[in-house]
């Protein structure tokens, strides 16, 4: 019995990880005008670590979806 289903294509991933990569760059932006060392116990490297790695799984599943087009054909 399946009690949640949950339908998200690639797309709509990429949408939300850049997205939530765009806030947590506004946070580390504001940490660097602030010079706040960290923020809820994580460091500004961190937060770039974050928006770098959202950055290539991004583009990774955007090549993916190029990939799944260009087969198709």
């Amino acid at each position: 019995m399946k009690a949640f289903t949950l339908v998200v294509h690639r797309y709509q991933m990429v949408k939300l990880m850049m997205g939530l990569a765009g806030i947590v760059f506004v946070i580390r932006m504001v940490m660097g005008i602030t010079n706040t060392a960290d923020l809820f116990g994580v460091s500004p490297a961190g937060f770039m670590e974050f928006v770098v790695i959202m950055i290539f799984t991004s583009v990774t599943l955007l090549l993916w979806d190029v990939r799944d087009r260009v087969i198709r054909r």
